[in-house]
């Protein structure tokens, strides 16, 4: 949010305190990296991740793979999920951005939506897309026709 604001100029109706975000308009207008810690924080829905200028982490609950992680100065495209077979180096790594990943979301959760500790919600989005998997069937191929369209005159 504070980036929409800057970016369209609104006024701040929310104390930052409340609010997360960081500006990230300078990255956008002028390409200078946000100032502060460098770590970029997201969630959705079973997935949580954590973005320095270096790596990229990704937390699963009850999806695999788990973890990932990917080193963005030798992978930028993230073909390459370092985190199953992580050296000692990129163990401590993880260590590190898993610790920093649940710092954060323990200081600006809400309890009420939160999924990874017993919020009383979900998102409907991946709920509604298991139903209709579950009750989808493939449609069977058609049989083709012999008869020809008439030639219009």
């Amino acid at each position: 949010m504070p980036t929409l604001r800057a970016l369209l100029d609104l006024p701040a109706k929310t104390p930052a305190e409340k609010l997360p975000g960081r500006d990230l308009s300078p990255l956008l207008s002028k390409n200078e990296p946000p100032a502060g810690e460098g770590m970029l924080f997201a969630e959705f829905e079973l997935a949580r991740a954590v973005r320095t200028p270096r790596w990229k982490y990704v937390r699963r609950i009850a999806v695999e793979p788990a973890q990932e992680l990917y080193d963005l100065a030798a992978d930028p495209d993230e073909l390459t999920n370092l985190a199953p077979q992580a050296d000692d180096e990129q163990r401590k790594v993880i260590a590190f951005l898993d610790a920093r990943l649940a710092q954060w979301f323990s200081r600006h959760r809400d309890q009420q939506w939160d999924l990874w500790n017993g919020g009383g919600t979900q998102g409907r989005m991946m709920g509604d897309l298991a139903k209709y998997l579950k009750i989808s069937t493939p449609n069977s191929p058609t049989e083709p026709t012999t008869k020809q369209p008439k030639p219009q005159n």
